[in-house]
């Protein structure tokens, strides 16, 4: 046995070793931290000459500084310095406080020390303010921040640049705290405090241009927003007031490093992509935007006009771009609809191509569905067709008329965001599947959802975000169906957050009423029956010549909840009834076992 497998095997209580007992063994070394049971940096200036063994009290000892409050930890003496970390300010006598009962970090062993804190600044959890270390070290803890609401960042357009990175509609809050925790180590300077908040920071970067990242809701998806302002104009006498191009480049060449990283080692497995905003649109929140992985075009097809980009690309490319023919027509798709819809057609993709004019067999040539409709884009508007026109009509005949409203102008009365849907989460239990049944989201799509996501909030927020893309009047729909499932607190929650006045007539329709569709019960008349049942639920659906063996495999899965499992085993039931069967029927003759 090696020296290293020795000293890995016995050191289940140690967190940390020095590298200076341990010789040629970098490979294995490298192995070790590739699979996830150590941390190993050796080409970190900072990290190269320890090793951390146990992952799981690194962890711990992260909680004490990002997330948890120890009240044996907050006394009176270090009061100010607690009050300063709420505001994102971690003041280093604190932190050695904070970590001085860890054998492992005596606060005395600066080098043991600056070791966590490097190992924290290397994972975007803190950064540490610049020419301090006179008045004691300051660190930046953006993650400390509270959630609060906050109108967006007031700047001068004329003196501006955007740029907006996608994450596929979902912007984890982690990744926001760590890639402007990143942006703030890199081009903070001196005399400039940044602004920190939530969801919002600003920085000067050097003496006339300054930064603001934001997590910007744009068509209901959370971005990354990133705005560089022209704060000093050098020449008073030029007309050119917007951001250096040397500046612009320096920026964007430093996101698209970070974010890569963060993308890279998020267990979502998120990818960005790179938007611009027309500049056609009226306002960021509506704005027409256009997917762009290099500044080489001069004119891109955006919103209802030719969307010239010569300025983006004098400021972010590496080459000037020659000017291009603006004459582009009126009634262009752009990219964020195309990768909206597809998100949206789903597996259909080839019926719906049919619906924009190809011929099934011409479906069948393209790999996907944004092959097909940037195919389609191209082809309109070499034929000067008008492209919003020909989408609208053809997600009408898709049945995607709430889609089709949405993306082309109709207002869509009382929607939610994703943080409402977050706090809808986050007050959910057990009974957030029969919420979404209720909602309209057929019990096999739940399964589907919960397979394949291993996180329960996971699966509750993807329900609530298929149903909220698919429902005009959000907030009266959720409302009912919370009420009819005695859920009336946060209901209540959720009028005061949107001060939405509820109608008080509200009546609940019997759900037994509409019989139709030749005698099928729907989703909604099984969660009916289920929410009758008791713990005789196995008995009743035994008469119903339910196999036992397979009552009690749905009882496994959920074991804390007899509606969800009667519900399961009765939608395998009715799947598995032949068309001339009428299950109305077979529900009144059982009545009388459970209902009467």
């Amino acid at each position: 046995m090696t020296s290293i497998a020795y000293l890995i095997i016995f050191s289940i209580f140690d967190l940390v070793v020095s590298l200076e007992v341990i010789h040629n063994q970098d490979v294995l070394l490298q192995y070790l931290h590739d699979i996830g049971e150590i941390l190993y940096y050796p080409d970190d200036e900072a990290l190269k000459d320890i090793i951390v063994l146990n992952l799981m009290r690194l962890v711990d000892m992260f909680k004490t500084v990002i997330t948890v409050e120890d009240p044996k930890l907050q006394t009176t003496a270090l009061r100010d310095a607690w009050i300063k970390l709420n505001t994102g300010i971690l003041e280093e006598h604190l932190l050695r406080h904070l970590w001085e009962k860890e054998e492992f970090c005596d606060s005395s062993d600066d080098k043991t020390f600056n070791f966590f804190v490097s190992l924290m600044e290397k994972f975007g959890l803190l950064c540490e303010k610049k020419h301090t270390k006179d008045k004691g070290r300051i660190f930046y803890v953006l993650s400390r921040l509270k959630p609060e609401a906050s109108a967006p960042p007031k700047y001068d357009r004329e003196r501006a640049v955007s740029l907006f990175h996608d994450f596929g509609s979902y912007l984890p809050d982690d990744l926001f705290q760590r890639a402007a925790t990143k942006f703030v180590e890199k081009f903070q300077i001196d005399n400039y405090e940044p602004q920190l908040s939530f969801e919002h920071v600003q920085l000067n970067i050097d003496g006339h241009h300054q930064v603001i990242l934001y997590v910007a809701t744009i068509r209901q998806r959370r971005m990354l927003q990133t705005t560089i302002v022209r704060t000093k104009i050098l020449n008073v006498e030029s007309a050119e007031d917007k951001p250096e191009p040397s500046v612009c480049k320096k920026v964007l060449s430093f996101l698209q490093t970070e974010l890569k990283v963060f993308s890279q080692s998020n267990t979502q497995g998120l990818k960005a992509k790179m938007y611009i905003p027309c500049a056609c649109s009226p306002n960021i929140e509506n704005a027409h935007l256009h997917i762009i992985s290099k500044f080489d075009q001069a004119v891109l097809p955006c919103g209802g006009n030719a969307m010239d980009v010569t300025h983006y690309c004098r400021l972010f490319a590496d080459s000037v771009v020659p000017q291009g023919d603006s004459a582009v027509p009126q009634g262009c798709v752009d990219d964020l609809t195309i990768q909206r819809v597809c998100e949206e057609i789903n597996d259909n993709w080839k019926q719906f191509g049919v619906c924009l004019g190809f011929s099934y067999t011409e479906t069948k040539e393209f790999e996907a569905s944004d092959k097909m409709m940037h195919h389609w884009r191209g082809k309109t508007t070499s034929s000067k067709q008008n492209q919003l026109a020909v989408l609208h009509k053809a997600l009408t005949e898709h049945g995607l008329t709430n889609l089709a409203d949405w993306l082309f102008g109709e207002t869509k009365a009382e929607c939610f965001e994703d943080r409402d849907l977050v706090f809808i989460c986050n007050h959910l239990g057990s009974e957030w599947r029969r919420l979404a049944v209720r909602l309209g989201i057929k019990w096999i799509d739940i399964d589907k959802i919960t397979d394949t996501n291993r996180n329960i909030k996971d699966s509750m927020m993807d329900s609530l975000v298929s149903w909220r893309d698919r429902c005009a009047n959000q907030i009266p729909t959720i409302i009912k169906a919370l009420r009819q499932q005695e859920l009336n607190s946060l209901a209540c929650d959720l009028c005061r957050r949107h001060a939405y006045l509820e109608n008080k007539s509200f009546e609940e329709v019997a759900v037994f009423q509409d019989q139709s569709k030749n005698g099928c019960l729907t989703d909604l008349h099984l969660l009916t029956i289920s929410e009758m049942m008791d713990e005789n639920w196995m008995e009743f659906c035994i008469r119903l010549e339910i196999p036992r063996q397979k009552l009690l495999q749905n009882k496994e899965k959920y074991p804390m909840a007899i509606v969800d499992a009667t519900m399961h085993s009765l939608i395998q039931w009715r799947d598995k009834q032949n068309d001339d069967v009428n299950q109305w029927q077979t529900r009144d003759n059982m009545s009388t076992f459970q209902f009467d």
